[in-house]
């Protein structure tokens, strides 16, 4: 019988301003994978969905795949749209987006056992945990903002 493979999907796609927190992650198989990019392209039309969907479907090869993204002039991933401010128009959309995959009470379930025993949030809700990330983030700020009157 052939070994079933999973891959971690970003629920908020990086391409739309999603993160790699753990939160924002979900184990998926390959066509579950699939699915959920095709699903994507169809309510957002993203080239990035598209190609996502095509690649995992197999029905590119990993030639045409590299072809497309180049099309877009960017590598793939979301890095075109990583710090750019998003509309409310968008951030509604994406979260009808998500609403709407949640509904489907296997992706809900699959979710919530995806995130069992993560190490990463175990302490989340701590007050020493909540300072130092406020700390981290207030830092991560002070160097943007630095940054941004350089350029």
């Amino acid at each position: 019988m052939k070994e079933t493979i999973y891959h971690t999907h970003h629920i908020i796609p990086r391409h739309m301003g999603g993160t790699d927190d753990p939160e924002n992650l979900i184990r998926l198989t390959v066509e579950e994978h699939a699915d959920a990019h095709k699903k994507l392209y169809e309510q957002h039309g993203k080239e990035e969905d598209r190609i996502a969907w095509l690649g995992l479907a197999a029905i590119f090869s990993k030639e045409e795949i590299v072809q497309a993204t180049q099309k877009l002039g960017r590598r793939a991933g979301g890095l075109a749209n990583k710090d750019k401010p998003k509309s409310d128009k968008h951030k509604r959309n994406i979260s009808a987006s998500i609403r709407t995959m949640y509904e489907n009470t296997d992706l809900a379930s699959k979710v919530s056992e995806s995130m069992k025993g993560n190490v990463n949030s175990k302490n989340h809700s701590s007050e020493e945990y909540r300072k130092a990330q406020s700390e981290r983030t207030k830092l991560s700020w002070k160097k943007r903002k630095e940054k941004s009157m350089l350029d």
